[in-house]
C-alpha cells in the first residue's frame, strides 16, 4: 500500500513540477517573409507590464494581435500568464522590436519610459523581412 502510495504522490509531484515549466522561447533574430507572422512572448502578471517602446519606429512590421497561450493552474490567485504577441510582415525591411517589463508602482511608464536612463533594460528583437 505504502509503495502505491508514494508512487501517486511522485507522479502528483511530477504533474505539479512540470506545469510550471513554460516552452515558450523568443529568438534574438527573426526573418520572415511579407505576409508571414511569428511570436513574440511575453509574461504578464500583477506586479509587471510589458511595454513595446519603440512601436511607432516600425517600418516592416505590424503587431497584428496579443493571444494567451499559458496560464497558470492556479489562475484564481494570481500567477504568470504567457501571452505571444504576433507581429507580421508588412514590407521588406529590418525593424528592432524594443520590449521592456516595468514594475507597476515603479514610477516608470511606457508613455514617460526613457531606456537611457532607466534600471530596466529593453529585451530587443532584430526582425528581417524579406520578399
Amino acid at each position: 500500500m505504502k509503495k502505491y502510495l508514494l508512487i501517486g504522490l511522485l507522479f502528483l509531484l511530477n504533474v505539479i513540477l512540470y506545469s510550471c515549466i513554460n516552452d515558450f522561447h523568443n529568438k534574438p533574430k527573426y526573418e520572415i517573409k511579407v505576409g508571414e507572422t511569428f511570436d513574440l512572448y511575453v509574461a504578464e502578471n500583477s506586479c509587471c507590464s510589458n511595454c513595446w517602446i519603440n512601436e511607432l519606429s516600425m517600418k516592416s512590421i505590424t503587431l497584428v494581435k496579443h493571444k494567451l497561450v499559458s496560464k497558470p493552474w492556479f489562475a484564481k490567485g494570481g500567477g504568470t500568464y504567457y501571452y505571444a504577441w504576433v507581429f507580421k510582415g508588412i514590407k521588406v525591411g529590418v525593424d528592432t522590436i524594443k520590449i521592456v517589463n516595468l514594475a507597476i508602482g515603479s514610477g516608470e511608464n511606457c508613455r514617460d519610459y526613457k531606456e537611457a536612463s532607466s534600471y530596466n533594460k529593453p529585451d530587443i528583437f532584430v526582425v528581417n523581412v524579406i520578399k
